[in-house]
């Protein structure tokens, strides 16, 4: 099993480092094969390190073989030639990395892979290991601080370790949590779009209220408007400005799905949802014209206008009395059906991962 098994440390105590003499060794052996020709030029190592580094500058990198090892040199005129040694540390890393998954270790351990790469390398390298896990039938994991880096995993390749009081835990955590936990920055990679205060404040509390687990961070963001809610939505669609398209929903009281003036502009749209009720202040009053309240509190409020208009005024009014808590308990027992149901789709949402 330890021969299929490749760890990798950092300098100055990774694997790699400890080749330097090897490579002092076979120099003389180097210097005959050249003179020779007795070298070979590795096309996929070429493409990997032309890949990671967006440049043409190893096309004339030559591979020999030396006790049955290979060794790598870039061969310039008058048969000058660099070691592979010799190279930076990012490039000599990337030749290594590859001599291992060529041996065929199933398993491939590198800490700190982003050490000695920039931004746009260690972007890059990602993408063509995945290539490599998937051709090569190898497992690779690896420890980072890179945010560059972590932005490019997908939901369910990162996961954050931790040390508490000598406990080491290790859980998968979206790019967001972990971006918040290690540099304080503040991030979302959830949004919820919704109509005002009102249904923004319902959401929250439903989508909180039992403590269920959220694999990732989210945000609800009133707009205004159902027409603004969904036109935002679709201006992400092209810019992006909030994430990408499947990270950005809008949440519509139930009375815009019966309208038919409204329904065409987010007709056969999967994004869009809507609660459960025409709107959480009519659902109230409907609940409070009903005998004995449906055992709301009696309260004092101007019954005079239209169902939208009289509906916030009543709101008001329970929330001044009872909270704004017990006001969307009160019509969550009373529809727990509905409620139960759309909430499934919001946790669904807040916890789908992309692979």
């Amino acid at each position: 099993i330890k021969d299929k098994i490749y760890v990798e440390l950092p300098i100055p105590h990774g694997e790699r480092f400890n080749h330097f003499q090897k490579l002092g060794d076979i120099d003389s052996a180097l210097r005959r094969s050249i003179s020779f020709e007795e070298y070979v030029k590795p096309e996929k190592l070429i493409a990997f390190l032309s890949k990671v580094y967006g440049s043409n500058r190893f096309d004339n990198l030559k591979e020999i073989t030396v006790k049955g090892a290979k060794y790598y040199f870039i061969l310039k005129s008058d048969d000058y030639y660099i070691r592979e040694d010799y190279l930076s540390s990012g490039e000599y890393f990337i030749i290594n990395l590859f001599k291992m998954i060529r041996l065929k270790c199933k398993l491939i351990v590198i800490d700190e892979i982003d050490i000695s790469l920039d931004a746009s390398a260690q972007v890059n390298l990602i993408s063509e290991l995945r290539g490599f896990c998937a051709s090569d039938k190898v497992n690779i994991v690896f420890t980072t601080h890179s945010l560059a880096l972590m932005k490019t995993l997908s939901d369910v390749e990162l996961n954050y370790m931790e040390n508490n009081e000598g406990v080491v835990t290790l859980q998968n955590r979206s790019y967001n949590y972990v971006k918040s936990i290690l540099f304080g920055f503040r991030g979302w990679d959830k949004y919820i779009l919704t109509e005002d205060e009102v249904l923004d404040d319902y959401l929250t509390y439903l989508i909180a209220h039992d403590n269920a687990p959220i694999f990732f961070k989210y945000k609800v963001i009133y707009v205004a408007g159902g027409t603004n809610v969904v036109s935002l939505m679709n201006r992400n669609v092209e810019t992006q400005f909030f994430s990408s398209a499947d990270n950005v929903i809008s949440v519509l009281d139930g009375d815009q799905n019966k309208d038919e003036a409204r329904l065409q502009y987010c007709k056969n749209n999967e994004m869009i949802f809507f609660i459960p009720f025409q709107s959480i202040e009519k659902q109230l009053l409907l609940h409070y014209r009903n005998e004995g309240r449906d055992g709301l509190p009696e309260v004092i409020y101007n019954s005079v206008g239209s169902e939208s208009k009289v509906g916030k005024r009543l709101y008001k009014s329970l929330v001044s009395e009872m909270s704004k808590t017990k006001v969307f308990s009160f019509i969550n027992d009373r529809n727990k059906g509905k409620v139960k149901k759309f909430r499934e789709q919001l946790m669904v949402f807040l916890n789908a991962k992309n692979s």
